[in-house]
């Protein structure tokens, strides 16, 4: 809201986090769909750069916590490593961050650009953590943020816009 505001863009959101202004331009969370397009980068496999990814591409624990000559055990400042085909960084691992959408099962009808539930318990995350194995990081993985306890460290968020 006060990014938005700053630039003297319409408001998405109020004062409650409502969203009141889908489409205008403003800056927001990016929904669940928008966000796995933006992290697979046009391609199919499990991550965006092929099924496999290292620590040398993403910020994950790779040994669960035991000590690995990239691991940090520490968020990683942005483009610390490198970016998607899309030139967008930290898709894959380093923070956790939330979309638009509640947790919710998918349902037949969400195949083009669904918006997720508007309301519900706690909002989706998605690409895993510094602090969480590589299946966490995955292009498709998604997680119920109430599901589970974060730690504050562990989570980020991506601000995008509308198209006007």
């Amino acid at each position: 809201m006060r990014r938005s505001a700053k630039e003297g863009l319409p408001q998405v959101y109020d004062n409650q986090g409502n969203v009141i202004n889908w489409d205008g331009g403003g800056y927001r969370l990016p929904t669940e769909a928008e966000w796995e397009y933006a992290c697979r980068a046009g391609t199919t496999t499990k991550y965006s750069s092929d099924d496999v990814i290292t620590v040398q591409q993403a910020n994950y624990d790779p040994n669960l916590g035991k000590k690995h000559p990239w691991f940090r055990a520490r968020s990683m400042p942005v483009k610390s490593l490198p970016p998607n085909q899309f030139g967008l960084y930290d898709m894959h691992g380093n923070l956790w961050e939330w979309c638009q959408d509640y947790y919710g099962p998918y349902t037949a009808n969400d195949a083009t650009n669904p918006v997720g539930p508007a309301q519900g318990t706690a909002h989706v995350i998605r690409g895993g953590s510094w602090w969480n194995a590589v299946d966490s990081a995955r292009s498709a993985k998604r997680y119920d943020l109430g599901a589970q306890p974060m730690f504050p460290q562990c989570m980020g968020f991506r601000c995008v816009r509308s198209a006007k």
